[in-house]
């Protein structure tokens, strides 16, 4: 099994035959109860098929054994088999056995022990919210319980997005086994936990503490940080080594991920890159351009680059490909418009690898060896609906502007929410060239029907009645998509019709990019957006100043800029996040991943409007990666000036 790709909610079937079998001796109590699983009891045979790696047939015969079994060792025989289905992925197998047991016939640590199994279902069935209030209802664990209570909160910081707080859950667990096999086990899934902390929260954890935990999430920084860069990664792990020389990761882990990381580096030589930089785009594709060099120039790793000017023309794009492929290119970057794409897309393969800087329109597939990176708005969307169910808001209502690109916006984050447990009410569209919302919103908030029923009783009594009209109360967040102009024209109109209190979320459309004294209307307005437009990190071979520079000189089109750094970061990680589903690239434009259909996926910061002024918003970033970074209250540092042609969804 690959060593990155064990995750926290699939730690194989032996950590529960540890949980279960091998907790520590319990304190001695009047009438002790028996251990946590009871490995040995009441079948040797399931044991010793657990421990051959045989989970299938060890949970048949304690089902078997069951049907027979006495009234006091049927529950403890129905309740092993459930974890092991459990454990196995068979959600309905276990929900189907654990409701056959009594739970009066259980003793208390059993107990504790089906609560806990309840609680994973619960988050194997996508009902988050409940899971962690069931959990926080429990009371502490017995020393010989915490072991797979740790195990729970690991998942349950899994399903919410807080990758420390389930590495921090799991390197305590990890102190807990006494098994080598399974610290081994364990230990991978800390590893690909810790992967999924962006590095900009690793890099600000340095130096860690100099315990167990803190020397976990230095390795993962100096992994991180070096992973394409094989000999200088050797050289800092062996640093590592000499840190940390009784550290577990020294057991095996270590060559493993070196070996890991050799084999991945594959970084193309000869690069093409398709752009309009004439024509009616010229200015968006001059924009990535800059991007493009300004990352090239910065970093280590120069490829030859041969730029090609493919303009309006979609057949210009075919052209240009086929032209760089026999001028001897290995990689290709580009076109930027989906016209272009889709008539890349019309060939039966394309022979050498494209990073299309667009996504294909529904309808038309991908050819093998198109890869699409784009700034799409479904990914905002996307990434909004997550925002709000960290926040624990589920019940949402959406207003986007008339057209396809509103009818997108929505689609993405109905689906997204309702993935996640959440419920979208009401959904409406409005007219952007507009300035008065107030049709939209009233019917948003069921002001319309409030009316109605004010009209409804006066025609009852025969009286005149003075009402006011009341918006519905069933109502957690709101998600808007607009741009500046409409944007700071809502906001106003939602507290005037009573919706102050409803939180609001939108895309990164409703921030230019720029400072702007106008944003005093966005106050209390939460967004998701790039990292280039939220903070200054370092990172690819930039230091803080440097990166500075660059976004001053991008201060015209900074999404399109930093859209353009990261399309060259790309270039040498692709073939990576290729081999290997469970890596991301910290990028400019987000924290980007590759999805099993070539699609080029980020993962955006929440900020939000106080004082006219965008801030990175600190506390969301803790809720969803258990940390709260030293500069969480510093001010965004927009661009100074920004273009409404930043995005290419409509190209």
């Amino acid at each position: 099994m690959d060593v990155l790709i064990v995750r926290v909610s699939a730690l194989i079937l032996a950590v529960a035959l540890l949980l279960t079998a091998c907790a520590p001796p319990q304190p001695r109590v009047q009438q002790p109860a028996p251990p946590v699983v009871g490995a040995r009891e009441p079948s040797d045979a399931a044991t010793d098929l657990l421990a051959r790696g045989e989970p299938e047939r060890a949970a048949a015969l304690l089902e078997a054994r069951a049907d027979t079994a006495s009234p006091d060792q049927q529950p403890l025989l129905l309740l092993r088999a459930a974890e092991i289905r459990l454990d196995l992925g068979q959600t309905s197998a276990s929900e189907a056995l654990l409701a056959r047991v009594n739970e009066l016939l259980l003793p208390d640590p059993h107990r504790y022990r089906k609560a806990l199994l309840e609680i994973r279902l619960l988050l194997a069935g996508g009902q988050i919210l409940a899971a962690e209030n069931r959990l926080s209802l429990l009371d502490p664990p017995t020393p010989q319980l915490r072991a797979p209570w740790l195990r729970t909160q690991a998942e349950l910081a899994e399903a919410t997005g807080r990758p420390l707080d389930a590495a921090r859950a799991l390197v305590e667990l990890d102190a807990l086994l006494p098994d080598r096999r399974l610290r081994e086990q364990n230990q991978r899934a800390i590893w690909t936990t810790l992967s999924e902390v962006p590095l900009e929260m690793l890099r600000a954890l340095m130096p860690p503490p100099p315990d167990q935990t803190g020397a976990w999430l230095e390795l993962a920084y100096l992994t991180r940080s070096h992973r394409l860069e094989p000999d200088t990664l050797e050289a800092e792990l062996k640093q590592w080594r000499r840190r940390y020389p009784r550290h577990p990761a020294n057991d095996g882990l270590i060559q493993e991920l070196l070996a890991y990381y050799r084999d991945a580096v594959s970084a193309p030589e000869r690069v093409a890159l398709l752009l309009p930089l004439s024509g009616n785009l010229s200015v968006p594709g001059k924009a990535v351009l800059e991007g493009f060099m300004a990352a090239y120039y910065a970093s280590d790793y120069r490829p030859q680059i041969k730029i090609y000017d493919v303009g309006d023309d979609p057949i210009r794009a075919l052209t240009a490909y086929q032209e760089a492929v026999s001028a001897g290119s290995d990689f290709v970057v580009g076109p930027l418009t989906k016209e272009s794409l889709i008539m890349l897309a019309s060939a039966s393969r394309l022979t050498t690898p494209l990073l299309a800087l667009n996504t294909l329109p529904a309808g038309v597939d991908p050819v093998s060896g198109m890869y699409q990176f784009a700034l799409a708005p479904e990914d905002e969307a996307v990434a909004a609906a997550d925002y709000a169910v960290s926040q624990g808001l589920e019940r949402a209502l959406v207003m986007v502007p008339e057209g396809e690109w509103g009818e997108r916006v929505a689609a993405a984050f109905t689906r997204a929410l309702e993935q996640r447990g959440g419920t979208v009410l009401e959904t409406v569209s409005y007219n952007a060239q507009g300035t008065d919302f107030s049709a939209p919103i009233s019917a948003l908030l069921n002001l319309n029907a409030s009316n109605q029923r004010a009209r409804q009783l006066r025609n009852t009594l025969k009286r005149s009645i003075r009402t006011e009209p009341q918006r519905r109360q069933d109502v957690e967040v709101i998600f808007v998509g607009a741009f500046p102009r409409a944007a700071r024209l809502i906001r106003p109109q939602l507290r005037f019709f009573d919706a102050i209190d409803v939180p609001v979320i939108a895309t990164s459309h409703a921030y230019s990019g720029a400072p702007n004294q106008a944003d005093k209307d966005l106050d209390g307005v939460q967004i998701v957006d790039m990292p280039w437009l939220l903070r200054a990190v370092p990172g690819h071979g930039l230091n803080r100043q440097e990166l500075q520079q660059l976004r001053e000189m991008a201060s015209q089109h900074p999404r399109l800029y930093a859209f353009g750094i990261d399309a060259y970061l790309l270039v040498r990680y692709l073939p990576l996040l290729r081999q290997h589903p469970t890596e991301s690239l910290e990028g400019h434009s987000g924290v980007l991943s590759l999805d099993a259909q070539g699609q080029i996926r980020r993962r955006l910061f929440p900020a939000g409007f106080r004082s006219g002024t965008l801030r990175f918003d600190g506390q969301a970033a803790q809720r969803a990666f258990g940390f709260n970074p030293d500069h969480d209250e510093a001010e965004a540092e927009p661009a100074a000036t920004s273009s409404t042609m930043d995005g290419n969804a409509a190209w």
